[in-house]
């Protein structure tokens, strides 16, 4: 019987969440001490220097509920491919059961692999191992996306189709098209209206516009191809119409009139085994009959050129559809002839790649602003639907006697006369709100936070090991909020300091933070906007 094995793509750096995730988002040299302190251990900011994966979301990582869902369509074996900052993963899942599963494998990654490469070496070596057998079933989910996925039902359709490959699916708002490829598959109608040349970075091109889009409704369907992403129909950098009237083509159909449908990979993926062991000297130059030991060492990757072959979305799966040229064999690679011979093999017998559109809501949560909507979204979810919603949050620790859409592990009912909050708002345990607060609507405070000022549409972080260490250092409360500080619209990251810098490193004054993102190194804030 054919097995099912997954790996979870950890290893993502996230780098329009900067300066959230990484370092401060610092556009000068400056490094301002108030205390003179070695700041070298601290270098990153204090709490968010994080892989995106484990980015805490109401108490648990990004990655962990769609973690849950692959071990709830029974899959027992766990692997997670590693990169950056590999540690922060390590620390929060090894020996961490989900669902009764654990990590089997970290697969650290010592130069970047792109997307496929740590799966592609890892599934190569076991199969000659014998650990993993060419009809299995490999699941691939990336580590930075929220998806409601049935991922049983989507492993169901896989075998039902005897698909090669089958890609999640999600259906995104036409005008966010902008932001992503799009797959149109069998059964989907995309009428042209015809074609315009519209400036883009300054280069002139020409886009086909589409009308309405009328997709195939069955779950499953076979992609007939791929498109890379299409940018927002801008009518100022228009330079000829082609005869259409661009205000009544945006009245109609918006800035994403040049999206040829509203599917996009939702980076999640079902693939034989066998193929990934077929393709693999595409990706890597090494033949398959090469020890198991140097396939899961091997750096040597097709990541660059005409011989790229390296990114499952970019590479795999515009290619293996036509959607694409095949990459160009390297004269002076070992495995040429081999090469040469397995793309034949493909112009014969082209893999089946079939779509499955799912049906819940899907973010990659990609920039700062993307991620306090994320919040919010989750926020009304949690406070609409009580345990039946999708995050799974411990409501065992939720606090039974508190106004509707008042979501607490803290004990604030002392104060609950003395205090304003205004829901929906979630308070994570070990919060102290003080006598005259208020909070909400839309406040997310996470562990740690003692609170006397306001807080509305914003996520206070919480506080982590590192971060205690810093004020039990400073002998001072870093996760504080003082009484006459609004917080609104905003970001904070890392606790507040003393001294803050903008993100130019000028020196400035926190009084209000509206629209923001604040991080701390250890010594100081760096206080960015929120759309940087």
């Amino acid at each position: 019987m054919a097995n099912r094995i997954a790996y979870v793509q950890g290893g993502g750096f996230g780098v329009r969440t900067a300066p959230l995730l990484h370092q401060p988002g610092l556009r000068s040299d400056k490094i301002l001490s108030a205390d003179g302190r070695d700041l070298r251990p601290f270098n990153h900011n204090a709490y968010y220097a994080v892989a995106k994966p484990v980015c805490p979301y109401f108490g648990v990582s990004l990655s962990e509920p769609l973690i849950k869902r692959t071990v709830a369509a029974g899959i027992k074996d766990l692997r997670i491919t590693l990169h950056n900052l590999p540690e922060t993963v390590i620390d929060y899942y090894q020996g961490r059961s989900i669902g009764g599963v654990s990590i089997r494998k970290f697969l650290y990654e010592t130069k970047p692999l792109d997307t496929c490469g740590g799966i592609v070496r890892d599934v190569v070596a076991d199969i000659k191992d014998g650990f993993i057998k060419p009809q299995d079933t490999i699941l691939i989910v990336a580590g930075d996306i929220r998806a409601d996925v049935d991922i049983a039902e989507f492993l169901e359709q896989h075998d039902s189709k005897q698909a090669d490959i089958s890609i999640v699916l999600a259906d995104v708002p036409r005008n966010e098209m902008f932001r992503f490829g799009a797959a149109l598959r069998e059964g989907d109608s995309t009428p042209t209206l015809g074609e315009i040349l519209m400036k883009v970075k300054g280069a002139e091109q020409h886009f086909p516009v589409y009308g309405e889009l009328n997709l195939n409704q069955e779950v499953m369907a076979r992609i007939v191809k791929f498109y890379e992403k299409a940018p927002k129909l801008d009518p100022q950098m228009v330079t000829n119409p082609g005869g259409l009237i661009i205000q009544d083509i945006l009245a109609k159909y918006g800035v994403g009139a040049l999206a040829p449908t509203t599917l996009q990979n939702a980076s999640i993926y079902a693939i034989r085994a066998e193929l990934i062991y077929q393709l693999a000297p595409l990706v890597f130059n090494l033949d398959r009959e090469i020890h198991s030991a140097c396939w899961r060492d091997t750096l040597n990757i097709n990541d660059s050129g005409k011989s790229k072959f390296s990114d499952f979305g970019g590479d795999w799966f515009m290619r293996l559809t036509g959607s694409k040229p095949m990459p160009d064999v390297n004269a002076y690679s070992p495995t040429a002839e081999l090469q040469k011979k397995i793309m034949e093999d493909l112009a014969g017998a082209p893999p089946q790649v079939f779509g499955f559109k799912m049906s819940g809501r899907w973010s990659d949560d990609g920039t700062l602003p993307s991620i306090l909507a994320g919040h919010f979204e989750i926020l009304e979810d949690l406070a609409i639907n009580g345990e039946k919603s999708s995050w799974p949050i411990a409501w065992e620790k939720v606090r039974r006697d508190l106004p509707h859409g008042i979501i607490s592990m803290s004990n604030i009912g002392a104060t609950l006369k003395e205090i304003t909050l205004i829901p929906p708002v979630f308070i994570e345990d070990q919060v102290i709100i003080n006598s005259g607060s208020v909070i909400g609507p839309y406040a997310i405070i996470g562990r740690g936070w003692e609170v006397a000022g306001n807080v509305s549409r914003s996520v206070l972080f919480p506080q982590k090991r590192i971060d205690r260490q810093i004020e039990g250092d400073r002998k001072w409360k870093r996760f504080f909020v003082p009484a006459k500080l609004t917080i609104e619209g905003s970001i904070i990251g890392s606790g507040l300091e003393s001294v803050a810098i903008d993100h130019l490193g000028n020196p400035m004054v926190l009084e209000q933070i509206r629209n923001a993102v604040v991080v701390s190194n250890g010594s100081q804030n760096v206080v960015s906007p929120i759309d940087i």
